[in-house]
């Protein structure tokens, strides 16, 4: 039974290593915003700070440095951030600011990022890289968490 799941799985992640979302179920969007300094010496990102609601605290978040291998098999260093979305199947990235920061592009030098649990659940986080994790940036995202009303 275990070999099906496994198979199963293997099967509904297909390319992108993600279960598919219910686009038919209801949501309940949360906000999530993170808030980074900029870096005195070049080379790791400064802190950054998270809030979750509306009027959430801003607290320490959870953020590590990361070597993330790309489509091209090249390796790139990626600042990642937990965003604290944990029962989330999909987000909105919602906007950024400054948004006049040329270094900050979705999908170039940011962007959120789903790793899965292998049971259908997963966690969220905002990687940055280049000079994007070098910058004083507020990026804020919305998590959709499913619901049955």
């Amino acid at each position: 039974m275990l070999f099906i799941y496994l198979l199963l799985c293997c099967v509904l992640t297909g390319v992108s290593g993600q279960l598919p979302v219910d686009y038919g179920k209801y949501v309940e969007w949360e906000r999530r915003t993170l808030y980074c300094d900029s870096t005195h010496d070049q080379i790791n990102s400064g802190l950054c700070w998270l809030t979750v609601g509306k009027d959430g605290q801003p607290k320490p978040a959870k953020c590590n440095r990361e070597l993330a291998k790309l489509q091209n098999n090249q390796e790139e260093v990626r600042f990642v951030c937990d965003i604290e979305c944990d029962g989330a199947d999909r987000d909105s990235v919602v906007s950024k600011y400054p948004n006049s920061n040329r270094h900050c592009v979705r999908w170039w030098s940011y962007n959120t990022q789903k790793i899965e649990d292998g049971y259908g659940k997963g966690k969220w986080y905002i990687w940055r890289n280049g000079l994007c994790a070098m910058d004083r940036i507020s990026l804020e995202v919305h998590c959709g968490f499913p619901t049955t009303s």
